[in-house]
């Protein structure tokens, strides 16, 4: 009967074992999950806000260039100028991104921005052979048209990484000691096809 005992709690503490090794390794999993979703949604919103900045930034150097050049279109220099301070003052922030209304004010005034320097430039003689301000131009054009994928990028990734945080709220609640870091991700213009409440 002795030996049976013994054989009984051997067994007995070989499963705790196990389960424990389980827990650890479940442990492991959600929180790398976690922070590899984290790092990648903190990555794809720097781009995104990276992609406004460098289109303002690159059409004040263009700006620059183009008054460098000398031979240009005054009024239409002046139309992007105004167009490009409007854009400027409306840029959105982490905050302001969430609203639809002020993200479409925002994008309205960038198309108008788009439109009058496609104007300015096409006034400007023998543009295509100015390398810098053709380069600087090509660049501003490719932001803006990154812009919509960056953004759907963005938002396809925090409905997965709120689904995440739903699924493992608890689990992660344990393990995370940065509690901000678990609030549910914001959208640009507020919602995310798909996400739910």
């Amino acid at each position: 009967m002795r030996w049976l005992r013994i054989i009984f709690w051997i067994g007995l503490i070989s499963s705790t074992a196990c389960n424990k090794s389980i827990n650890e390794a479940e442990v492991k999993q959600v929180r790398g999950t976690f922070d590899s979703l984290y790092q990648i949604g903190d990555s794809l919103k720097r781009l995104a806000f990276a992609s406004e900045n460098i289109k303002l930034e690159t059409t004040r150097l263009l700006l620059k260039e183009i008054e460098f050049i000398g031979s240009y279109d005054v009024s239409l220099y002046q139309e992007l100028e105004t167009n490009l301070d409007s854009m400027q003052q409306s840029l959105y922030d982490e905050q302001s991104m969430t609203d639809e209304n002020y993200v479409t004010q925002y994008d309205d005034y960038t198309l108008k921005m788009i439109e009058s320097l496609r104007k300015l430039v096409a006034s400007v003689r023998e543009f295509k052979g100015q390398k810098r301000a053709a380069a600087l131009f090509e660049e501003v054009i490719q932001a803006d048209n990154d812009d919509f994928n960056l953004r759907k990028n963005y938002n396809l990734h925090a409905s997965s990484i709120n689904a995440f945080l739903k699924k493992q709220q608890q689990n992660l609640s344990e393990i995370v000691g940065d509690k901000d870091s678990l609030k549910k991700w914001s959208y640009y213009y507020g919602t995310s096809l798909g996400d739910e409440e």
